[in-house]
């Protein structure tokens, strides 16, 4: 349910709707692991040693991929530092998403639990194995919609990751007088920020570079200079400003 939802809300209101819907997309997985419907035939022949996860690796990306945005967004949740405007929008563009596909996932684990049910049932016995015959028509379209979800759940996961890491985390001033970046500030998100995000760096530390010192060490605030607060997104300073000006009248 996300249908109500708009950036008027708080983010923490997103960001519960979202993680609701996801969760119910996880909650479905092994439901549909356990049915024929979404099985490839090799796992649906009695053999013990079949390994349904190992062979279905669309609900394995869904559930990687719903494990990976819920971790995310329960870390901006509970941290003010990511709660830009873009990750906002963002965390919006995945509740709706996970609301639009969450009620069919849903669906389609209970017909699974029918179909299921059916093929336990002696007087279900509707094909020469004694099971409920799938249709391939409900498979295919069943194991295309999955597909379709694994792909949007990935580019939405990608894409929180890169505006999370873009982040000007500790930043601080404004563009009259310039902008300085909190060490200390720095230091306390990015280590959270790499326990769940992982890979690259956060965009403000790839700017400061060897500036950023050592964790404790040093003045807690650095002053960015017009280069590197052009690359953070942040409004030109007065210098940039005086300079373009000198620029025109000469």
């Amino acid at each position: 349910m996300a249908g109500g939802l708009s950036l008027d809300d708080p983010i923490s209101t997103i960001i519960a709707h979202a993680v609701h819907n996801l969760t119910s997309i996880h909650q479905a997985r092994p439901i549909l692991l356990a049915s024929p419907a979404f099985l490839p035939a090799t796992t649906t022949n009695n053999n013990d040693n079949d390994d349904p996860e190992a062979e279905e690796p669309v609900l394995t990306t869904i559930a990687t991929e719903t494990d990976r945005l819920l971790a995310i967004l329960q870390l901006i949740d509970t941290l003010p530092a990511l709660h830009t405007p873009s990750v906002k929008a963002h965390a919006l563009a995945i509740a709706r998403l996970a609301a639009s596909h969450s009620s069919a996932v849903m669906v389609m684990a209970a017909d699974s639990l029918t179909n299921t049910t059916a093929t336990t049932d002696p007087s279900s016995n509707e094909d020469s194995g004694g099971g409920r015959s799938v249709g391939p028509g409900t498979q295919s379209g069943a194991q295309a919609h999955l597909e379709v979800l694994s792909r949007h759940l990935r580019d939405a996961r990608e894409e929180l990751d890169s505006l999370v890491r873009g982040v000007p985390v500790g930043v601080r001033g404004r563009a009259e007088d310039g902008f300085w970046v909190s060490r200390a500030e720095v230091w306390e998100v990015l280590g959270r920020v790499k326990d769940v995000v992982g890979g690259e760096e956060m965009k403000v530390v790839e700017v400061l570079g060897g500036r950023l010192g050592v964790e404790g060490e040093g003045d807690d605030l650095i002053k960015l200079d017009d280069e590197e607060a052009a690359k953070l997104g942040l409004p030109q300073t007065t210098s940039v400003r005086v300079e373009l000006w000198r620029a025109g009248v000469r």
